[in-house]
């Protein structure tokens, strides 16, 4: 089972279809995101603790490593290179263009149907047991 959600959330390899990558994504969400909001709360709130910090140092590299993951697998999937998922940290935060750049890449990703079939990088998801 340990290896099963290791596949799930960590592997770099692999293809995965718009549904998974949605589901997958938004349970990394549910799972970490509380812990982000509190321990980003408690460092705006002044709170010079280790434990804040710590938490929100695991919760941002937990998120960052599984959401890279689940997206160079769904560029697999497109039939695109990992290297795609460059475009995430090549976007300037905080602007309006960022933003829009950000939106229509994560609707590329949830919208646009994978390769039929087998590709350089695996099996269709769509057809594995």
């Amino acid at each position: 089972m340990a290896l099963n959600i290791f596949n799930k959330f960590f592997s770099f390899k692999g293809r995965l279809g718009r549904l998974k990558y949605f589901k997958y994504t938004l349970i990394t969400y549910i799972l970490f995101g509380p812990l982000l909001y509190w321990a980003y709360a408690e460092i705006l709130a002044g709170n010079k603790e280790s434990m804040p910090a710590l938490a929100l140092a695991l919760s941002l590299s937990f998120l960052i490593w599984t959401n890279v993951s689940l997206q160079i697998r769904r560029f697999h999937d497109l039939e695109k290179s990992g290297a795609w998922v460059i475009l995430n940290f090549l976007i300037a935060p905080g602007s309006t263009m960022s933003t829009i750049a950000a939106w229509g890449l994560a609707l590329w990703l949830l919208v646009f149907k994978g390769t039929d079939g087998p590709n350089k990088y695996g099996e269709d998801p769509l057809k594995e047991k």
